[in-house]
């Protein structure tokens, strides 16, 4: 398992907009600060955007990007921000320059009078938080209250995702977020798994075939749903007993 298949799942997983919504819903049950921003914003009205960045000859892409209006703008002056959910599996301390590029990219150029909010989805082993490093630490602290043009919100898939109802949860989410939370714990890794796959694949759920996060188009049969848990299985960080065969 690398960085890039957990990027091709979360892309995957969350580029329809409600499904993004219901990640932002489920994070903010215990993340105070994101729980703010959501009462403030209209999550009905969100709408994917471009994400693709190409400025002087270097081509980027953040992972998902979206506008939605704020609550109770007016229709003479509707008041719009940028979302933009950025994946890491690891740390990257180069995430928020990453970040920067995007809001001038992507809205400030096109879209000066539209504030953006960038939040950071990570999934790593690791305890991470790049909100803490200050900007600009290494100047005398006249220079520490600097900010950023844009706000930053990081949810903790581990931490601030509780059990998930499958239930509740679109197929796509459940299995994104069982890949995401649980694979570095083996023991419940393979049985969540389990319930994940039967929800997914469960004639009820109304599935496309376009669930393509490794390239392999169609996941329709078992066979492919078992090539994917394979992918994304912790077998190859932990003990050979839990992988799927």
């Amino acid at each position: 398992m690398n960085a890039k298949d957990h990027d091709g799942i979360f892309k995957t997983a969350f580029k329809e907009p409600k499904r993004a919504a219901s990640l932002l819903k489920l994070a903010a049950k215990k993340n105070k600060s994101l729980a703010r921003f959501l009462q403030v914003v209209d999550l009905k009205t969100m709408r994917a955007e471009r994400t693709e960045t190409n400025r002087h000859g270097l081509k980027g892409s953040a992972d998902l990007t979206f506008t939605l209006k704020i609550k109770n703008s007016n229709n003479k002056a509707k008041l719009f921000v940028g979302l933009v959910l950025e994946h890491k599996s690891y740390p990257d301390n180069e995430v928020v320059s990453q970040l920067e590029h995007y809001f001038y990219e992507l809205f400030r150029l096109s879209r000066p009078d539209c504030p953006m909010v960038a939040v950071i989805v990570y999934n790593g082993e690791i305890k991470w938080n790049p909100l803490k490093t200050r900007l600009y630490a290494k100047y005398p602290e006249y220079f520490h209250d600097i900010g950023y043009p844009f706000k930053i919100e990081m949810i903790n898939v581990g931490n601030e995702v509780g059990n998930i109802d499958f239930n509740r949860l679109d197929p796509y989410v459940s299995l994104a977020l069982v890949a995401m939370k649980y694979v570095f714990n083996a023991e419940k890794y393979k049985p969540l798994m389990d319930k994940a796959v039967a929800y997914f694949t469960n004639p009820k759920n109304k599935i496309d075939d376009s669930f393509d996060a490794f390239g392999v188009r169609g996941y329709g049969s078992i066979i492919k749903i078992n090539k994917f848990i394979f992918a994304i299985s912790p077998c190859t960080l932990l003990s050979k007993k839990f992988c799927y065969t």
